[in-house]
């Protein structure tokens, strides 16, 4: 474990897979540092030198997302998860439709040749709902 003075700690395992703790960025206290490394074996704690505060990851500031409150750009608040929930129930509804409407227009036995109009508007109408919704979804990811 790489120990530094302000706090931050990198573990490596012994596959190389490394996990990184930053006091400054998840809130602890110097307790909950204190108590990561009573876990670590003294032997295996390396040291390092300060690092300079330009060099101290940070946490970002919260940005503001269309509806004014920081948390909804990310569906923090429940009034953003809750949107974001209608507008993808909305998406697999009208999805759903269109798909057994596409199905229902090439079955030769219930419409002897496909209403090409009402299929297209009706993709479009699907295409309308999905990609909003699949954007507000990657954008929540994001952050």
């Amino acid at each position: 474990m790489h120990a530094f003075p302000d706090g931050g700690r990198r573990l490596t395992g012994h596959d190389g897979f490394s996990l990184t703790v930053e006091p400054t960025l998840y809130r602890l206290t110097p307790q909950d540092v204190a108590h990561l490394d009573s876990g670590i074996p003294a032997e295996a704690v390396v040291r390092m030198p300060a690092r300079a505060p330009e060099r101290i990851p940070q946490p970002r500031p919260q940005s503001k997302d269309r509806s004014g409150s920081g948390a909804g750009a990310r569906g923090g608040d429940g009034q953003g998860s809750a949107r974001l929930w209608m507008l993808t129930i909305l998406s697999a509804v009208v999805g759903t439709f269109t798909l057994i409407l596409t199905a229902a227009e090439f079955d030769t036995s219930l419409s002897p040749t496909p209403d090409w109009t009402a299929l297209v508007l009706f993709w479009f109408f699907t295409a309308c709902c999905a990609v909003p919704t699949v954007r507000a979804w990657l954008r929540r990811r994001r952050g």
